[in-house]
């Protein structure tokens, strides 16, 4: 009842942690196309990333890492990972404590539309066998 009470307040500090700085009336999707663009142009710089919201953070990356366990329930993870595959940002999906078979589908679907179609899942068992795919893909010392 307390939230129901508070509806404004929660739209507000749930818009900054999604979309940080960005005005709340804004395009979304015009908007995620230019901070892709922006990213390609001008690049990233540590200094303006306390302004961005979770959005902005996947848009502006070259790939993105997706930790699920098999028996966390999370939403926000999978908002991250459609606009990654949307936008054809690779990821990197660590699941832990299951097989394969457990991830759920469209989770795995999206995983291959962002990689590509005929690239194999990016799916590790570890954090250190994920780093050390990165490494190798971007050539990282």
């Amino acid at each position: 009842i307390q939230l129901i009470d508070n509806l404004p307040k929660f739209f507000d500090e749930m818009w900054k942690i999604w979309f940080g700085a960005i005005e709340q009336n804004t395009d979304l999707i015009d908007l995620f196309r230019t901070l892709r663009m922006r990213k390609h142009i001008d690049g990233n710089y540590a200094d303006e990333t306390r302004h961005w919201g979770d959005f902005e953070a996947v848009i502006r990356s070259d790939f993105i890492i997706v930790h699920l366990p098999i028996a966390v329930k999370s939403v926000g993870t999978i908002f991250e990972v459609m606009t990654a595959f949307l936008f054809r940002i690779p990821i990197y999906l660590i699941v832990p404590d299951g097989p394969a078979t457990e991830v759920n589908s469209s989770l795995l679907f999206g995983t291959q539309i962002a990689n590509g179609k005929n690239n194999p899942f990016k799916i590790f068992r570890s954090i250190n066998d994920c780093v050390k795919t990165i490494k190798e893909d971007y050539k990282l010392t």
